[in-house]
């Protein structure tokens, strides 16, 4: 396989640090969930399994894309229909695991201010079952602002279909 550019370079490289991330949330899952009970126990085992999801499917399947397989020139190439696909069924979880993971970073963020400003009431006030609603509270508020998004169906010839194929994974 001859390699075109640093996409299909990094491509390459992102190998090993996929496998040594999912090792390493694999070991931090069961690690945490090991611990007591705990607030920062239970948002950490959370990152950890958003990022195993992001480990698992996102970065695998942007590899793909870069990487040089068939004849990008035709429709019927075995990554077009890959990227068809992942793009229908797999992008709405990825982008959940990874906004979620951005979510429990700032959650953790403000666990860890409390722990050190405020240390004798966060170990009165914080638990799993206060943090778990917080969380929900954050996630409700969220959805409750969200902005609608009206989708226009379009209607494209062959050529325009495979250019935007090309122009999206570039």
């Amino acid at each position: 396989m001859k390699l075109y550019g640093w996409p299909q370079v990094f491509a390459v490289i992102y190998a090993p640090l996929i496998s040594i991330g999912i090792f390493g949330n694999i070991l931090s899952f069961y690690i945490f969930r090991k611990m007591k009970k705990s607030a920062i126990s239970l948002l950490l085992s959370a990152l950890s399994l958003c990022d195993l999801l992001l480990l698992f499917f996102a970065l695998p399947l942007s590899c793909l894309c870069m990487l040089p397989i068939g004849n990008m020139r035709t429709s019927h190439s075995i990554q077009s229909l890959m990227l068809i696909y992942s793009t229908k069924y797999l992008y709405p979880p990825l982008v959940a695991a990874k906004t979620a993971s951005l979510y429990i970073l700032g959650a953790i963020t403000i666990e860890r201010w409390f722990a050190v400003f405020k240390p004798l009431q966060q170990e009165k006030d914080q638990n799993t079952t206060k943090m778990l609603l917080h969380v929900t509270v954050f996630f409700g508020l969220c959805h409750f602002f969200g902005v609608a998004v009206k989708v226009a169906e379009c209607i494209f010839d062959r050529q325009t279909t495979e250019n935007a194929l090309l122009l999206y994974m570039h």
